[in-house]
């Protein structure tokens, strides 16, 4: 397509009255966007619709671009910084779309029947893509997307909102990062590398909050660098815990006690303590110990991180909500509630330099896998606002080459050496 003969104007005005048209059939009930009001606490019913982005049904090639109009996928979806007046990229359609995928979408020679869904047979990707399999090459477009839903909620009570973050394999933690928001509060961003990965590495991210209105809208963004690739969730869930009433006040214990539970992952090893001396929480890697404890109500905790020699803390605590977030230490928790916290120990290793990674690449029809990414670490930023109530831990799911959410020992070393060697990114045909 020639960019440079359409009417800035006239697209702008498709913009707004395809925005008109999706206001209305929202507004008239076609889609469920809202759900309706709520008088009880249904304790373990996920609240959140397609969940598992098992619709629509993927078919074809393995991957597909849909909107929240048609089709069944619930989601409201929008795009992060659209382009509507710059000639020299693609115009984002006025109607965002969500990318998923599913098992068989061909990803390259390490994974001819496609990667790993956390749950059910398909993710999705919010690192988006503008038209699908059928589209023109990529040529710089902005595809980067949120998706949302509005939940009915009990002012008062506890819920948690969790889901699985998985890094794009080959791709760093530039271009896989996902930023969260409950209830209009920003819970900050959480980022992952997939450089050394060659199938998906799947963690749950859990997240404790008080409703504070009839309604809740829960939020993933993409925040990486946009490029048509990086950033898979699944699995995405929003449960009641309990109604803080008379007999349930602040979602804790019956007796006024909230527990701290402290898991350790990683190749490497080390200890994490409450306090100097560790007279509550002495929970060491490498050994049977004391990794959880019950607190006080609202008590707060300082906990500290010793790494062992030849390990390391850079990669953190796996929680992006709170506190403990980065490789804080020592860090506090306020035991409003019971709180999961995972310390990450990795290997000290050589450092590898390299360059950042850039704009993509071309390929058209049915697939997209990004090469050339630069080595980095695993990050998670703290959060630039709170939602009354605390963070669970992030947990590992079943990742393959990985034992306890960290990276195996023996990592694939034709990706990382690739991933050095090649400053590029392609948009690879998936054959499927």
């Amino acid at each position: 397509m020639n960019f440079s003969i359409i009417n800035r104007g006239a697209f702008n005005q498709s913009f707004a009255l395809v925005a008109i048209i999706t206001l209305l059939v929202t507004s008239f009930g076609f889609t469920n966007f809202a759900q309706a009001t709520v008088s009880e606490c249904h304790i373990g019913e996920n609240l959140i619709q397609n969940g598992s982005f098992e619709n629509p049904v993927v078919g074809g090639v393995g991957w597909n671009v849909y909107d929240s109009v048609i089709g069944g996928l619930v989601w409201i979806v929008d795009w992060i910084n659209p382009n509507t007046d710059n000639l020299d990229i693609p115009f984002n359609p006025a109607v965002a779309k969500l990318e998923l995928q599913n098992i068989f979408a061909y990803q390259g020679p390490d994974a001819p029947l496609g990667y790993t869904p956390a749950a059910g047979e398909q993710y999705a990707e919010l690192d988006s893509d503008l038209d699908g399999p059928s589209g023109a090459e990529y040529n710089g477009e902005r595809t980067s997307v949120a998706i949302s839903q509005i939940l009915s909620t009990i002012p008062g009570a506890t819920y948690e909102f969790s889901f699985k973050f998985s890094p794009l394999p080959h791709l760093n933690t530039a271009e896989n990062a996902v930023k969260v928001t409950i209830g209009g509060i920003d819970q900050g961003t959480i980022s992952a590398n997939g450089v050394a990965n060659s199938n998906t590495v799947w963690v749950k991210h859990a997240y404790s909050i008080v409703a504070t209105s009839t309604q809740t809208t829960v939020k993933l963004q993409d925040a990486g660098i946009t490029g048509s690739l990086g950033t898979l969730v699944d699995d995405v869930q929003f449960t009641c815990t309990g109604e803080n009433d008379d007999d349930n006040e602040g979602g804790g214990g019956d007796d006024g006690k909230n527990t701290l539970t402290i898991t350790t992952s990683g190749d490497g090893e080390g200890i994490v303590i409450s306090g100097d001396e560790g007279t509550a929480i002495n929970c060491d890697s490498n050994a049977t110990s004391t990794c959880q404890a019950t607190f006080d109500e609202n008590e707060v905790v300082t906990l500290n991180v010793n790494p062992d020699e030849g390990s390391n803390f850079e990669n953190s605590w796996t929680v992006g909500f709170g506190t403990c977030t980065g490789n804080t230490s020592p860090c506090t928790v306020t035991m409003s509630a019971d709180v999961d916290l995972t310390a990450h120990f990795d290997l000290n290793t050589t450092d590898i330099n390299g360059g950042g990674s850039s704009g993509g690449g071309g390929g058209s029809s049915s697939s997209k896998k990004k090469t050339g990414s630069v080595l980095g670490d695993s990050t998670s930023n703290d959060p630039e606002g709170k939602v009354l109530g605390a963070a669970t831990s992030t947990l590992p799911v079943g990742a393959p080459n990985t034992g306890a959410g960290g990276t195996s020992p023996v990592a694939p070393v034709l990706p990382s050496l690739f991933a050095i060697l090649s400053q590029t990114r392609t948009k690879v045909a998936k054959n499927g």
